[in-house]
């Protein structure tokens, strides 16, 4: 989690007191199997997180941070790397530091911001009897020239129930097209 939201938020969560609660009282617990124990915590993670998500989205500094992250999650950094969707015949390249000036505006060319962040947590659905829901936190954006809101990426779990592979995801989602569209 740390190597995930720790990144994403940045910061070190690892010694957060509320996170090691949330491990502390689920070690107390008993559950079916390691994946359902997973399943507990990270549903309080999320839940966390999102909320510490929301108290940074008014901060320039860290509104970059995220930017940056998200173009690094995706490239890796690396020159001439960008995130394609391959439609059909057709592609679309995104880079997702244009979502920067619209975030922080440019305030040396007396350029104003014009999109806002929003983050809002939901369950998953289970595919099988035996799988819990799970956590997705989806990043809206709200643009003040018309008040429209886009989601433009999710932060989802991933649990295999019957496998043992455990993993988070930031995947992108349509409204993102609009403002990181290449």
């Amino acid at each position: 989690m740390n190597n995930f939201w720790g990144r994403i938020l940045d910061e070190d969560i690892s010694n957060v007191s509320e996170i090691i609660r949330y491990y502390q009282y689920h070690n107390t617990q008993t559950y079916p199997s390691n994946l359902h124990h997973a399943a507990a915590v990270v549903r309080n993670v999320y839940i966390w997180a999102n909320r510490r998500l929301q108290s940074k989205f008014n901060s320039p500094t860290w509104r970059t941070h995220f930017v940056n992250t998200i173009h690094n999650f995706a490239t890796y950094n690396e020159e001439n790397v960008m995130l394609v969707e391959l439609t059909g015949s057709t592609y679309e390249k995104y880079d997702m530091r244009k979502l920067l000036v619209a975030l922080n505006g440019r305030p040396d060319l007396d350029v104003p911001s014009n999109l806002t962040l929003r983050s809002r947590i939901k369950m998953s659905s289970p595919r099988t009897a035996n799988a819990r829901p799970l956590p997705v936190v989806i990043l809206s954006i709200v643009n003040s020239n018309d008040g429209s809101t886009h989601d433009i990426i999710q932060f989802r779990h991933k649990i295999e129930w019957s496998g043992t592979a455990i993993r988070n995801y930031v995947e992108k989602l349509d409204g993102l097209h609009q403002y990181a569209n290449g």
